[in-house]
């Protein structure tokens, strides 16, 4: 009685849909090919297994201690205007999805009525050493993470056809330095071009140039001046052109310089202009004298 009983399992679950041409097919010894299966349909069947029922279609059940479940299925399309969605789930309800996609072919991770392409609600890993890339164009990274043998980094590109396309715009390393233009930055900010801005403002770490008016500050003579530079062929204290060719220059170390220079001059103005002030005064003495003694 049990193997009959058995049996007709067996056969009412082989054929819970026929399509009248499903049929098993011996492969070899161990296996069977079916044609395509209905589950809760028997119209339509124009895939392998074509499953129809309230919401969920496929259940996968880890029946081992601490075992999860998991459940595939498409909701009714009174479960958003948008219409019915494929959901993927692990609780077993459809307003807690793991993943969602809808018929217009927008997938959510993490999040239930996707508004774009993609869209997700919680943190994107990307694999170390990956790429971002588009489909289409001959240089399609938009960035990548790596190592460059010395640091980790993040750059990132302009994806496009053109030659330049292919070299990267912004570099940054686990050092903290940037790179616009270059992947050696060796400062916070490093750029290989030209920068426009409005206004740039700095930060200074050395003293001001202040100190020049100071009483027992040691201001050079114009004589010492004029002979340094027929010597060195550049101001004291200035770096020379091939100095600066060869190393840059700091913007707020230079810009200190030359307030420094500024000030020097001022200083030198305010004596010759004492001493043209004194002589109009002894030349008009002078001029006195003279008509005096006439």
């Amino acid at each position: 009685m049990k193997i009959k009983i058995f049996c007709a399992t067996t056969f009412f679950c082989l054929a819970i849909v026929y399509n009248g041409s499903s049929q098993w097919v011996p492969s070899n010894p161990n296996e069977y090919i079916l044609g395509n299966i209905g589950v809760g349909t028997n119209t339509n069947l124009d895939s392998r297994i074509s499953a129809v029922g309230n919401i969920w279609q496929l259940k996968l059940l880890n029946d081992a201690t601490g075992g999860s479940e998991w459940r595939i299925g498409s909701s009714s399309n009174t479960w958003g205007s948008s219409g019915g969605k494929l959901i993927i789930t692990n609780t077993g309800s459809s307003t807690s999805a793991a993943m969602v996609i809808d018929n217009q072919k927008r997938v959510g991770i993490g999040i239930n009525d996707p508004s774009s392409l993609l869209s997700v609600s919680g943190d994107i890993a990307l694999k170390y050493g990956s790429e971002l890339k588009t489909t289409t164009g001959t240089y399609q990274t938009i960035f990548k993470t790596g190592w460059d043998g010395a640091q980790d980094f993040l750059t990132f590109y302009v994806a496009g056809n053109k030659p330049d396309d292919a070299l990267p715009k912004i570099h940054i390393r686990s050092d903290g330095n940037v790179g616009i233009g270059t992947t050696v930055p060796d400062s916070r900010l490093t750029v290989n071009g030209k920068v426009h801005a409005k206004e740039v403002k700095i930060d200074l770490n050395i003293a001001a140039a202040d100190y020049v008016f100071e009483n027992d500050y040691p201001l050079r003579s114009l004589e010492d001046t004029e002979k340094y530079i027929k010597e060195k062929k550049h101001l004291p204290g200035i770096p020379s052109g091939k100095e600066m060719e060869t190393n840059g220059i700091h913007l707020s170390e230079m810009n200190m310089k030359l307030l420094e220079k500024v000030e020097e001059l001022t200083l030198h103005l305010i004596s010759l202009n004492n001493q043209v002030k004194q002589l109009k005064i002894d030349n008009e003495k002078l001029k006195k004298a003279v008509q005096a003694g006439e």
